[in-house]
């Protein structure tokens, strides 16, 4: 088994792209390391890539020769930062504007 260190921003997504070149580990990933396909992760956790037989070798070869490593993970605080969208075609009467 592999091992793979969780970056800022990486979700379980990102490290089965990164280590296996697709998604259809992604469940493996999650159970070898008891964790859901949704959790939050730790930047600096150290994370298992068990063997698999489901690997993309040219997308892993495309990221590691470009030195790419998937980050697109977003956090409450992130979308906290994301204004809702404004001007006429999302506003709501007596809501978002008064009818005088």
């Amino acid at each position: 088994m592999n091992q793979v260190i969780v970056l800022h921003n990486q979700s379980l997504l990102d490290l089965c792209i990164q280590g296996y070149g697709n998604l259809v580990p992604l469940m493996d990933l999650a159970i070898a390391n008891g964790i859901s396909i949704t959790d939050i992760l730790t930047p600096g956790t150290v994370l298992v890539l068990p063997e698999s037989v489901n690997q993309n070798t040219d997308i892993q070869k495309y990221y590691k020769d470009k030195q790419l490593t998937p980050a697109t993970s977003v956090s409450d605080a992130t979308l906290g930062d994301i204004s809702s969208p404004d001007g006429i075609g999302y506003m709501i009467i007596e809501s978002t504007f008064k009818v005088a």
